[in-house]
This record gives structure tokens, sequence and C-alpha cells, in this order.
């Protein structure tokens, strides 16, 4: 029986992380191969495909499947249709991307495009991605994925989001990913809370979006968020605040990115969210991983947003994030 081994790329820096998420969760994964950005682990139990693996795919993985074979430049074409044939009755796009982000050539990129017209299409829900994966010039691993709603529909999760000159944070790429990930549907006048607002980066986002932002930090915003009449300041901690502080109008979205330990965010930022339960349309909340033993709480922190009444619960690593994941709760 050939062995069966599982890709995971993450966000360089965070592969301590991807692996004692797989040590903790994964217990048949052991570990196979780590590099900057890309770890593969061996399957000793059974062997499982790629569907099963995307319903439980792990959190701080920006892409994760079933790796195939290794090929290179000039075979690249003849070994991606022989993995294409395998999925030939079904849906599928490729991805072709570099861990790094930038391919180290172009060589296999024009390659796939004159074969592939689906070649690094926003993936779309209950289809397989094939993946190809730059490791070093002209050398590539091919991996299969399968996609669900809470699958990073882009090339290893790459929404090719530039940080605005004007922004004051980067804080500003984590809410455009979401809201190009997962389709925020903001509306024209729609009001936010955003808890851990200082100093504006996703602040500015949502009011370029011509949205209205209660910001709620002890730290000073930046003077063009200051200024917008679109917003408010509530200048202090969240420990703190009454619920009597928040505004009375119906709020669409809360977005939470607060520099405490997930506990005690969650615990104030539910506590305070109770008086709009019955207006809100999401959470987005980053769980800042203080140390590994947050780990060992994932699924804690997701139950309580169960608790909470969210229809869907979604666990995401952006590519922007560092020690940290989003979660993603609709209501």
């Amino acid at each position: 029986m050939n062995d069966q081994f599982i890709f995971c790329t993450t966000v360089i820096g965070n592969e301590s992380l991807l692996k004692e998420e797989i040590r903790l969760y994964f217990p048949d994964l052991t570990l196979s191969f780590s590099g900057k950005g890309l770890v593969t682990f061996k399957n000793k139990g059974e062997k499982i495909d790629e569907r099963i693996l995307a319903d439980k795919s792990p959190v701080f993985a920006l892409r994760s499947g079933i790796h195939i074979l290794k090929t290179d430049e000039d075979l690249l074409l003849d070994d991606l249709a022989k993995v294409t044939d395998l999925i030939a009755r079904e849906k599928f796009g490729v991805h072709y991307f570099n861990i790094k982000g930038e391919p180290f050539s172009l060589v296999g990129e024009e390659k796939l495009a004159s074969t592939y017209s689906q070649l690094n299409n926003r993936a779309r829900p209950y289809e397989y991605i094939v993946n190809v994966i730059e490791i070093s010039p002209g050398k590539f691993w091919i991996g299969l994925s399968f996609v669900t709603n809470a699958t990073n529909p882009y090339p290893n999760g790459n929404t090719e989001i530039v940080l605005p000159p004007n922004a004051p944070s980067r804080a500003y790429l984590k809410i455009a990913e979401a809201d190009k990930i997962f389709n925020l549907n903001l509306n024209f006048n729609d009001l936010v809370i955003e808890y851990g607002s200082a100093p504006g980066g996703a602040t500015t986002y949502l009011l370029d979006k011509g949205l209205k932002v209660v910001g709620v930090d002890p730290a000073l915003m930046d003077e063009s968020c200051a200024n917008n009449p679109n917003f408010k300041h509530l200048q202090i901690p969240v420990q703190d605040l009454s619920q009597e502080k928040l505004p009375d109008a119906p709020v669409q979205l809360v977005t939470v990115d607060l520099n405490l330990n997930p506990k005690q965010s969650l615990k104030e930022v539910l506590r305070l969210t109770k008086k709009h339960a019955h207006d809100i349309r999401g959470i987005l909340f980053t769980i800042k991983i203080v140390n590994e033993f947050h780990l060992q709480k994932m699924g804690e922190y997701k139950k309580l947003f169960i608790d909470f009444g969210a229809r869907e619960v979604i666990e995401m690593q952006l590519s922007s994030h560092k020690k940290e994941y989003l979660i993603y709760a609709k209501f």
C-alpha cells in the first residue's frame, strides 16, 4: 500500500503553530517535511480523501490537500494531466503558486495557462483544486484539494490585496481580505462596531466603503478616521465598557482585533454584543495566539459562537495574519 502524504501551506512564520495544531487534532499524521511556508505529514492511519480532509482542514493551513507527486518543468503538463484524469468527471480548477508569493519563473504558469483556462480563478465550493506548487526553479509538487465554504478560494490564500498608502495600519488588509473571501455584503450606511480600532487600519477600509463605524479603543485614532463624520470613538478599554454606551441603532457587523488573550476578549465582546444579538449579520473575530496553549482551546472558542446563536462558524488563517486566525460567525 502506498503511503499517503498531506501537504499544508501556511503563513511564513506560523509553521510551529500548524505543526502543534496537527499534533493536537490529527493524531494519525506525523511530520514528514518542514520548510518555510510548507509542511507535509505522513498519514499513518486509514487513508482519507480530499472531501473528508476539507471538512476538517487545519485552521493554520492556507491550503491543505493530498500530495500526489513531484515533477519538473519538462514533465509538468504530462504529470498534471494524470492528476486531472483522476477527477475528469468532476468540476475542478488549477491553482499555481509559490509559497513565497511569486513564482521563481513564469515558465510553469505560461505552460498551464495555455492548457487550463480556469488557471488561478477563484475556487468555487464543491469543486476540486489541483495545486501546482513551485518549490524551486523548475521543480513542482502537485496536490489535490476539495473546496468547501470554509476554504480560502484564492491560490495559497493570496487575495492580491495591496496596503494603500493612506491606511494607518495593516489591519486594513485583514478586513479587506475577509470582505473579498466571504463577500460580506457591506451596504452603504451599515453600522459597524469595531473593538480594537486604533490606529484605524480596518476603520479606514470600512469608512471608504461608506459605512458608519463605532470604534472602541483606549488608544488614539488616526486623524483621517477621527475627523470622519461617520466615525465615533469610544476611548474606553473594552473591559470597562457597558452596553449603555453602545449605540441603540441596529448594528450589522462586529469586528474584533484586540491585544488581549482570547479568553478575555471573547468574554467581553460577547457580553457587549448581546445588546445587538438580534441585529447583527456577522462577527469577525481575530484570535491572537499569545502562546501555543491557546491552540488547545480552539474548539471551545468556536463553541462560544455556536452557543451565542451563529448559524455558521468558519475558522481561517488569512495571508495577512501573523500568529492569529479569524473566526467568522454568521447570523
